[in-house]
C-alpha cells in the first residue's frame, strides 16, 4: 500500500523510535521478589542489562512490547507459565523468553518451543549460573538482532538499485548503500549510528512526523517529494518513500529520479 497523506493520530511511540540497541531491557517475571534472589540482583554488576520486574501474568502485556528479553522466574504455576507464554505469543513473538525452572512440564517445554526465541535453564545459584543466565541473555537478544539486521539487509535489496538506508528501532541508521550516500556527499560508514532525522531539515522531519509516521503506524507506506539535507548542509529535493518493517525498524528510499514539479 502506498499513500502521500494522512490525517495524523497520537502515538505513544513513532516507527523508528524503539528501545536502544546500546542496552538489554529485561522484563522480569517472579512470584515473590522478596523470596530468594531476585533477578535484578542475579544480574547486577552487569551495566549492559537493565532489570524491570512485575510480579502477576496481568502485568506483562503492558511491558513485553519494550522487552528485549523476558525472563520468567522459578516459582510460578504452571497455568502462570502457560498464560505468560500464550500472551508473549500474542504481542511479541520475536522476544527471546528465558525459563528459569528447575523442571518443567511437557507442556510448559512445548509452549516455550513454539516461540521463535526461547530457553530453559535450571536457576542461578551459583556464581557461574548467574553469569551463565547473562550469556544467555545476551547471546539470545545478539542472534534476534543478527536476525533482524539481515531481514531489514533482505528488504533493502528488494528495492534493487535505489538509493536506501535502513533505520533501526532506535532511530538510527544502521545501514546505507553507496548510492544512497553518494547523494548526500558522504560515505556510508558516515551514516551509522546518526539518527535519521539528521537526513532531513527540522521542517522536514516535522513534516514527516505529523504526516508520513501515521500513516506507517497503520501499515501503509508513504512516498513524497521531500527535502533532504547533504553532509555540508545544502539541501536538495527528491521523491522518498518510507516503509515500516514488523520490528519497528524503517527503509527510507531515495529516488535518482527528479521530484515532480508543484
Amino acid at each position: 500500500m502506498a499513500m502521500t497523506e494522512s490525517a495524523s493520530r497520537p502515538s505513544d511511540r513513532l516507527p523508528g523510535e524503539g528501545p536502544s540497541a546500546a542496552t538489554i531491557s529485561v522484563l522480569g517475571v517472579a512470584a515473590d521478589p522478596e523470596a530468594g534472589d531476585p533477578l535484578d540482583a542475579r544480574l547486577a554488576g552487569d551495566e549492559r542489562i537493565s532489570v524491570a520486574t512485575v510480579t502477576t501474568p496481568a502485568a506483562v502485556p503492558a511491558h513485553v512490547d519494550a522487552a528485549d528479553c523476558v525472563v520468567l522466574g522459578p516459582g510460578l504455576s504452571e497455568d502462570d507459565y502457560l498464560e505468560l507464554l500464550g500472551t508473549i505469543r500474542e504481542r511479541n513473538q520475536a522476544v527471546p523468553v528465558v525459563l528459569l525452572a528447575p523442571d518443567s512440564s511437557r507442556a510448559v517445554r512445548d509452549a516455550l518451543g513454539e516461540l521463535e526465541w526461547g530457553d530453559l535453564i535450571r536457576p542461578a545459584t551459583t556464581r557461574c549460573e548467574r553469569e551463565r543466565l547473562a550469556n544467555r541473555i545476551r547471546a539470545l537478544v545478539g542472534y534476534r538482532r543478527a536476525t533482524a539486521l539481515a531481514r531489514r539487509s533482505l528488504a533493502a535489496l528488494a528495492h534493487g538499485s535505489d538509493a536506501v538506508a535502513i533505520v533501526a528501532p532506535d532511530g538510527t541508521v544502521e545501514y546505507v548503500n553507496p548510492l544512497f550516500a553518494r547523494q548526500f556527499g558522504a560515505t556510508p560508514p558516515e551514516f551509522v549510528g546518526r539518527p535519521w532525522r539528521a537526513l532531513f531539515p527540522d521542517a522536514e522531519v516535522d513534516r514527516l512526523e505529523e504526516d508520513a509516521f501515521p500513516s506507517l503506524a497503520d501499515g501503509w507506506r508513504w512516498i513524497g517529494d521531500c527535502e533532504l539535507r547533504r553532509a555540508d548542509d545544502t539541501t536538495f529535493t527528491a521523491q522518498t518513500r518510507i516503509d515500516a518493517l514488523d520490528d519497528d525498524s524503517l527503509v527510507f528510499t531515495v529516488s535518482d529520479r527528479p521530484a515532480a514539479e508543484n
